[in-house]
């Protein structure tokens, strides 16, 4: 398994846990009630080095609710990045998420009739084979 697919299932498992919806591939269905986490895309920069691999991944999550669910969603936003810190090692890999090159915001999103807001963390995590 890739060091992204490991961090993938490691993140949505423990949001997941948290009692969270989440769902990645699709998004879920126009009645599914609000708020709810999509894992959205990722990729990784591997770097071979003489003892193994290291590199960064970058993993999109979305936070979605409606107008009036901001303060939900700003905290829902900070338990993801709460739970992305908490993972620092799966079977083949240890992790750390880089703080300085993470990013979160909250935007409005009016793609449908209902107003939405959506948050959206950029996470960035250093990887490296045990």
């Amino acid at each position: 398994m890739t060091e992204q697919q490991e961090y993938f299932m490691a993140l949505r498992k423990a949001l997941k846990d948290k009692g969270y919806k989440v769902y990645d591939g699709a998004l879920p269905p126009e009645k599914t009630p609000y708020p709810f986490i999509y894992l959205a895309g990722s990729w990784h920069n591997p770097t071979d080095i003489k003892r193994g691999t290291l590199g960064m991944i970058t993993q999109v999550v979305q936070v979605w609710g409606t107008y009036k669910m901001r303060g939900t969603i700003s905290a829902i936003c900070e338990d993801v990045l709460d739970t992305a810190m908490s993972i620092e090692t799966t079977d083949n890999y240890a992790y750390k998420v880089r703080l300085n090159e993470t990013e979160q915001q909250i935007i409005n999103d009016d793609t449908t009739n209902t107003p939405l807001m959506q948050g959206y963390t950029s996470l960035r995590v250093a990887y490296s084979r045990r």
